[in-house]
C-alpha cells in the first residue's frame, strides 16, 4: 500500500499540469455581458401599438446572410421589417405567417437594408 501511495501521483502534481496548459479558448474569448432589462411601467406599455399581421415576402439580405428582409402587412398597409433571425427561420418558411407587429417602433437604419451603403 506504500507503494502505490508512492507511484500514485500527488495532487500538486495535477494542478501544476493544469497550469501549464495554454489557456482555453473560452478563456481567451471577450465574455460577454447579459444585456441589463429595465422594466417598463403599464404608462409606457399603453404607448405600445401592436398589430397582426401577415407576412408576404421573404428574403436573406446582408453580407453573410443573416437578416431576413419580410413584407408584413394587414388590409392595405405594407411595412417592411429587417430582423436577425435567419438562423431560426428559414424566409420560404415565414411566408404566410401572422406574426405580431409593433407599428409605432422609431426607425433604425440598417447598412444590411440599405443596398447603397
Amino acid at each position: 500500500m506504500e507503494k502505490e501511495a508512492q507511484n500514485a501521483p500527488s495532487a500538486g502534481h495535477h494542478a501544476s499540469a493544469r497550469e501549464a496548459r495554454s489557456p482555453s479558448a473560452a478563456q481567451l474569448l471577450p465574455q460577454r455581458r447579459k444585456p441589463r432589462r429595465r422594466n417598463i411601467g403599464i404608462e409606457d406599455f399603453a404607448k405600445v401599438e401592436m398589430r397582426v399581421g401577415q407576412i408576404k415576402t421573404a428574403e436573406r439580405i446582408g453580407r453573410r446572410g443573416q437578416i431576413v428582409k419580410v413584407d408584413c402587412g394587414h388590409r392595405t398597409e405594407i411595412r417592411q421589417i429587417c430582423a436577425g433571425i435567419a438562423q431560426y427561420y428559414e424566409p420560404e418558411k415565414l411566408i404566410g405567417r401572422k406574426v405580431a407587429v409593433v407599428v409605432n417602433l422609431a426607425r433604425a437604419n440598417s447598412a444590411a437594408s440599405n443596398p447603397t451603403a
